[in-house]
């Protein structure tokens, strides 16, 4: 018989426990550190201010992941369209 909590430590969150998870992560050093890399030009109270706007998931991946992960993508094709380019 499988323990239906055997993995609450790795499973994905819930929506109504985000804003308590941001309140605890912006307070970790490393996390802000990985966050500036995609925001150089935000500081970091300007960050922690933005993180604790965040209720939802999907408040998360529309406002932190998808805007930079479009960005990433798109410096990665230009970058490859100019190596095609001159190679």
């Amino acid at each position: 018989m499988t323990d239906i909590h055997q993995f609450d430590e790795i499973r994905p969150y819930f929506d109504y426990e985000v804003p308590d998870v941001l309140k605890r992560i912006v307070r970790e050093r490393g996390f802000l550190n990985f966050v500036k890399t995609f925001f150089p030009e935000q500081s970091t109270k300007k960050i922690i201010q933005d993180l604790l706007k965040i209720k939802t998931i999907a408040e998360f991946q529309r406002h932190l992941v998808y805007p930079r992960s479009k960005n990433y993508s798109f410096q990665r094709i230009r970058t490859n369209i100019l190596w095609a380019r001159t190679s």
